[in-house]
């Protein structure tokens, strides 16, 4: 099981609505390696029956793989002694772990990074339902619905396009990936394992 950072959207999530994340491959592919521009491709688990689709392997995992989620939290009480050792916290999701995502009001607490969330402290497991590589502007509409988890009585009343490249312009622009170099991502989909 591997960790994934999520910064929002988490009860989103947890209630089936975002479906869907994209991440910046890292490197990005050479252009010849995918073929023509902008081409999706499948991510295959089985190499030897499909050595020329695909040649990365997705450091998420593959089809079917769970992932726990990492998100801003903190220890509540001040019951920090708790980090070093879990075996007394009772295992996962202890009682004494708070998460911003819950907090009606998170900027008036300080909140610990999604980075440092130990693998106890998660109370989201996702399981990764296919992978595909593709350019950022590739993206469908219905895509873009599954990826902000937006409900169906929204979608009608928003530009979801201008929505998401402002969100991932926020998210990616500053570490050398805006929307405009649409950079290619892994596009993962997934659901909340029970």
């Amino acid at each position: 099981m591997k960790p994934i950072i999520f910064s929002r959207n988490i009860s989103k999530i947890q209630t089936g609505e975002k479906t869907q994340t994209r991440r910046v491959m890292s490197p990005q592919p050479a252009y010849q390696e995918f073929g023509y521009e902008g081409r999706s491709w499948c991510y295959h688990d089985d190499f030897a029956k499909h050595p020329t689709d695909f040649t990365h392997l997705c450091p998420y995992g593959q089809p079917g793989a769970l992932l726990w989620v990492r998100e801003s939290w903190r220890v509540a009480d001040g019951k920090e002694y708790t980090l070093i050792d879990p075996e007394w916290a009772g295992g996962k999701n202890p009682a004494h772990i708070e998460y911003k995502a819950n907090d009606p009001h998170p900027e008036n607490v300080m909140w610990r990074s999604p980075i440092f969330m130990p693998k106890w402290a998660s109370r989201i497991t996702l399981k990764i339902t296919d992978i595909r590589i593709e350019r950022i502007q590739d993206l469908s509409e219905s895509d873009c619905f599954s990826e902000m988890g937006l409900p169906i009585e929204k979608r009608r009343i928003i530009n979801v396009f201008a929505d998401f490249q402002k969100l991932w312009d926020k998210i990616n622009a500053k570490r050398g990936f805006p929307w405009q170099s649409n950079p290619w991502v892994w596009r993962l989909s997934f659901k909340l394992q029970e």
